[in-house]
């Protein structure tokens, strides 16, 4: 953006590491929401064990409001939960609140490996993000600015699961919001890829064209709609800027399924700004995905200007089933 804009562009980070959304908001909005509130319940239930408990551990607290990110709890003498990072409001009271009297253009964010809580947490995080953005928002009271998440890369780990990566898509349904993809700049057993530079460069793009009215391409393709046609199924997309690109090679990591929810590989090609995906084994087909996978390695869809296409499904079945196992062992 400075090289963009010749000015000087200041970053404040306020950030802390294996956080929770729920850390980061305001304790008077967690207790008004009927969703969250529970999780407020809970820990006030634990901090008041820990306060008339002394020496006290693990094994004999109540239950941490886990929700979301359904951590286990390691045996031995238990932490104050007040400086766990985990907890609703927590970070929010040390961390943000500090700053809120500073003046920000904008937001970005980059958080969301902790959602290992199962069904209800992957159900409950959209609605912890919507609520925290608004609540900044209002803090701040420079209305909606700019707020930028990154959604997760590749990583062979249950916390960058496909389901996680929708539900932090659903931060673009609030208004000046925008997301970065990282699918494919991953690392298979690294939760910190090294390949840094596309993330603060997508992010600096996503700035440059809603913020600093610059002319340039700043998402990857995005699903938009799908139409059956035979054998086969065309899915369209929007930011197709230049046309879409599969790179080294023909695409990967397209799925497709009929009536019967089961999902097999399937051939995918570019056909002007859409992608024709079809296979033998499946004659009625009704579904497709893209790069649904913990670590979709080689996923290679993007547009002209080298953004990658985010991944999604056309389908609203119940995905839990098939990372369940995963979920079951954390």
């Amino acid at each position: 953006m400075q090289q963009r804009l010749h000015v000087p562009v200041g970053i404040l980070t306020v950030a802390y590491g294996a956080s929770t959304a729920e850390a980061w908001v305001p304790r008077e909005a967690v207790a008004a929401d009927p969703q969250m509130k529970p999780m407020l319940d809970r820990f006030d239930a634990l901090e008041e064990f820990y306060k008339t408990h002394p020496g006290a551990t693990t094994a004999e607290a109540p239950p941490g409001p886990q929700t979301i990110n359904g951590r286990s709890v390691r045996p031995g003498p238990m932490r104050d939960p007040v400086e766990d990072q985990h907890e609703p409001t927590v970070l929010f009271n040390g961390m943000l609140h500090p700053v809120i009297h500073y003046g920000i253009r904008g937001a970005i964010w980059y958080q969301g490996e902790s959602i290992v809580g199962g069904k209800e947490g992957l159900t409950l995080y959209p609605h912890v993000m919507e609520t925290m953005v608004s609540e900044w928002r209002k803090l701040w009271g420079e209305g909606a600015f700019p707020f930028y998440a990154v959604q997760l890369p590749a990583l062979k780990n249950v916390s960058n699961n496909p389901l996680v990566r929708e539900g932090q898509a659903q931060i673009l349904s609030l208004p000046n919001s925008g997301l970065a993809v990282t699918i494919d700049v991953g690392d298979p057993d690294n939760v910190h890829p090294k390949n840094k530079a596309p993330v603060g460069e997508r992010l600096a793009l996503i700035a440059l064209a809603n913020v600093y009215g610059r002319k340039l391409e700043f998402a990857g393709p995005r699903y938009s709609s799908m139409k059956v046609e035979g054998h086969a199924i065309r899915i369209l997309f929007t930011h197709v800027d230049g046309g879409l690109v599969a790179r080294e090679g023909p695409l990967k990591w397209f799925q497709i399924a009929g009536a019967d929810q089961q999902f097999v590989d399937a051939e995918a090609t570019i056909k002007g700004n859409s992608v024709l995906v079809k296979s033998d084994k499946v004659s009625a087909p009704v579904a497709v995905r893209y790069a649904w996978a913990n670590y979709p390695i080689g996923c290679n869809l993007f547009n002209a200007a080298g953004l990658a296409a985010a991944p999604f499904r056309t389908d609203a079945w119940d995905a839990m089933a098939e990372i369940a196992k995963e979920f079951s062992g954390k």
